[in-house]
């Protein structure tokens, strides 16, 4: 018999649901005034190939108040239209693309992607371990859908046999920011950090990765 605390029939659920993702909308549209506001330039929608699927399809959320408050935050942060249309991953993005800057102004970008390795090391001997069980493409998975840390940078993962593509945040988060008057560059971000890191992590975890660059990019095991 299931747990009768850690679940929730379905008339007790909706009406759970129904109240906190009210109260998010609701919440939200008080929170600014830019949900009202149209955008500068409607957003360009970007299609995965016909021939790949969405990697990450787990996901279930059993406590009503924690739903309501993944809903308000969601909301609330969409719903900042200026200067631009806000994303989830926008505050992950602003960060990487600020030690980014750093990094790569003080000559650093290398010697960072070495202690990135080697602080991942221990969950690259993991991830290792169930390729040699599961095969190569297991390692992707824990790369990307198998950990969090993906999914909330990237707004899409997709998937093909040994091959990953993601939608890269970076282009928007450099072009949204020029305010900044950032001198890093999409170039940087693809050659100084993110080629050389998968490059690394797919090394260490024992396979040889082509990484290919654009509004989508392909992580693919050779």
């Amino acid at each position: 018999m299931k747990d009768e605390k850690n679940s929730l029939d379905r008339r007790d659920f909706f009406k759970a649901s129904g109240v906190v993702i009210g109260s998010s909308v609701l919440t939200a549209a008080n929170f600014s005034e830019a949900w009202a506001k149209p955008m500068d330039k409607p957003e360009k929608k970007i299609e995965m190939p016909s021939d790949a699927e969405p990697a990450v399809t787990y996901g279930q959320v059993h406590n009503p108040e924690m739903l309501g408050d993944a809903f308000n935050a969601m909301i609330q942060i969409h719903a900042i239209t200026r200067p631009y249309q806000h994303k989830f991953n926008d505050a992950l993005v602003k960060a990487h693309l600020s030690y980014l800057e750093y990094l790569i102004k003080n000559g650093k970008d290398s010697e960072y992607i070495q202690f990135d390795v080697a602080f991942l090391r221990p969950l690259f001997k993991r991830i290792k371990g169930r390729a040699e069980k599961a095969g190569k493409d297991a390692i992707l998975t824990g790369m990307f859908e198998g950990t969090g840390c993906s999914f909330l940078l990237y707004e899409k993962i997709y998937k093909r046999p040994n091959e990953r593509l993601v939608v890269c945040p970076f282009r928007e988060g450099i072009e949204h920011n020029k305010f900044l008057k950032t001198t890093l560059t999409i170039e940087d971000v693809c050659n100084k950090y993110c080629i050389p890191r998968w490059t690394a992590h797919g090394k260490e975890c024992g396979v040889e990765v082509k990484v290919t660059t654009g509004t989508i990019c392909s992580i693919k095991i050779l």
